[in-house]
């Protein structure tokens, strides 16, 4: 991986503050980075290689990095949780750690500077590379796989509509990022998925991004019209 490579990857990060600036449409910042690296990787320009082994490196940093953070997230200090933790990945689980003892400031700024500024853009550019969505000519049932997915995940979450949630606020709910990312991520380096179905997992991702889009649109609306 040369340092102009390197460069692209960091420029090609920013896609993502860019896409989201518009507070309006609710766009993850995420979704830019992945855009980028689909852009520029496997399915588009063939510029960025994930196979490279500094470039697969630095990912994996940020992977653990991503999911350190997110169990900073979780709220193992409260009793009424504690007990329904899984921990799946040593970075999450040190994550588990911090959180249970309480999360210096200094330690939050610093993570917030290693993983947004740097190694979780790198991670989600290089996981976009890493998609071939070629392989949807070559599996086209793989697309209505995605679809399932992405379509099931909102469907299960409306069913908060029983319990009297708006259908809004269940549809929001439904916004699956983390736990697509860390399957298409392990799955990858086990070796366990075959081809396309990455892609169909991500499609599903994408799916329910869109539709939790639209949900917060309609409820920065609604809310709106009520002030």
């Amino acid at each position: 991986m040369s340092f102009a490579t390197l460069a692209l990857v960091i420029a090609l990060g920013l896609c993502g503050p860019l896409l989201a600036l518009r507070e309006n449409l609710h766009i993850p910042v995420i979704l830019g980075e992945l855009l980028a690296g689909i852009v520029f990787g496997t399915s588009g320009f063939d510029i960025l290689h994930s196979a490279d082994p500094i470039f697969t490196f630095l990912a994996d940093m940020g992977f653990a990095v991503v999911m350190f953070v997110a169990g900073t997230h979780v709220p193992v200090r409260d009793p009424a949780v504690r007990s329904a933790v899984s921990i799946m990945l040593a970075g999450f689980a040190a994550g588990l750690a911090v959180a249970g003892i309480g999360e210096p400031r200094r330690v939050a700024r610093q993570l917030f500077a290693i993983n947004d500024g740097f190694l979780g853009p790198l991670f989600f550019v290089w996981l976009g590379a890493r998609l071939d969505l070629r392989e949807f000519g070559d599996h086209p049932r793989l697309i209505g796989l995605g679809l399932a997915l992405g379509i099931g995940a909102v469907l299960v979450h409306l069913s908060a509509r029983v319990t009297g949630q708006p259908i809004a606020f269940g549809t929001l709910a439904a916004a699956q990022v983390g736990v697509p990312v860390a399957a298409v991520t392990v799955g990858a380096q086990l070796h366990v998925l075959v081809p396309g179905e990455a892609s169909a997992m991500m499609l599903g991702a994408l799916c329910t991004i869109a539709a939790a889009a639209l949900a917060a649109s309609r409820i920065a609306t609604v809310s709106a019209r009520t002030r």
